[in-house]
């Protein structure tokens, strides 16, 4: 074999290399897009079945209990139903976020203050339950999501233009 074809072969052998390394690394970015947008459909999935339970007539109507009732008080006073669906709710979304299938952000956005009122109100509810069921965690991922919520609450809403003016109407 001559030398030019020697080199020939080198170089066409550097080219493939070169190609092959820019194929593998666009494969990657294809490939972190592809888990990235696996991710938001988790977090939209995840959204949109909270949303659905959250607007049930069974759980509003629970809700509307719970908040309905004033300030916390004994436990005694409460829908022990109402107040379980409540917890039990309260408590897998706080587990949800803690799992990070699902951003505080956007739960502080979606619930509100609604979450701390309703932990207000059902402190004594929780308390008693820890007692009664000898579970000193019942419900403590709630009790940290209302804590938080509690503490970090929303900022008022605002004006949305640097001119310091409401924004334009919707047409």
């Amino acid at each position: 074999m001559s030398a030019e074809t020697i080199a020939t072969i080198g170089a066409v052998s550097n080219i493939a290399t070169t190609v092959g390394v820019v194929i593998g690394l666009i494969g990657l970015v294809f490939v972190w897009l592809q888990i990235r947008q696996g991710v938001l459909a988790r977090e939209t999935s995840v959204c949109l079945m909270l949303a659905q339970y959250s607007n049930s007539q069974d759980f509003t109507q629970a809700l509307m209990t719970v908040l309905g009732r004033g300030p916390a008080g004994p436990a005694a006073t409460i829908d022990q139903e109402a107040a379980l669906k409540v917890c039990v709710f309260f408590e897998l979304v706080a587990s949800i976020v803690n799992h990070d299938y699902m951003s505080p952000t956007l739960i502080r956005e979606f619930y509100g203050s609604v979450i701390a009122d309703a932990h207000d109100r059902l402190r004594g509810y929780i308390d008693e339950q820890r007692e009664q069921t000898r579970r000193p965690k019942f419900c403590i991922n709630f009790e940290k999501l209302a804590a938080d919520l509690a503490h970090n609450p929303l900022p008022a809403a605002g004006p949305l233009n640097a001119s310091g003016e409401p924004p334009p109407p919707l047409p």
